[in-house]
C-alpha cells in the first residue's frame, strides 16, 4: 500500500495563522481596521505593517508579532 504524505500548508506565517484559525482576509481587514488589499500586502509578506497595525493584526490571529514577522524579516 503505497505511504500517504499530508501536504503541509505553505505561506508566510501570517497566512498559516489566518488558516489555523479559519480566518478570511476580508474578515481579519475588518476587525483590524484596514483595507483587503493593505492586509493582502502584508499576508504576501511584500510589505510589513508599521507597528500599531502588526499588533492589531497578532492580537486578532492569537499570535505575537514575533511569530508573524521574525526578527529577521523586519
Amino acid at each position: 500500500m503505497p505511504k500517504t504524505t499530508r501536504r503541509r500548508p505553505r505561506g508566510t506565517p501570517l497566512r498559516l495563522a489566518l488558516l489555523a484559525r479559519d480566518l478570511y482576509a476580508r474578515e481579519l481587514a475588518r476587525i483590524v481596521g484596514i483595507s483587503e488589499g493593505r492586509l493582502h500586502r502584508y499576508i504576501t509578506g511584500a510589505v510589513v505593517p508599521q507597528a500599531d497595525v502588526a499588533v492589531r493584526i497578532a492580537q486578532a490571529v492569537v499570535a505575537t508579532v514575533e511569530d508573524l514577522w521574525p526578527s529577521d524579516e523586519v
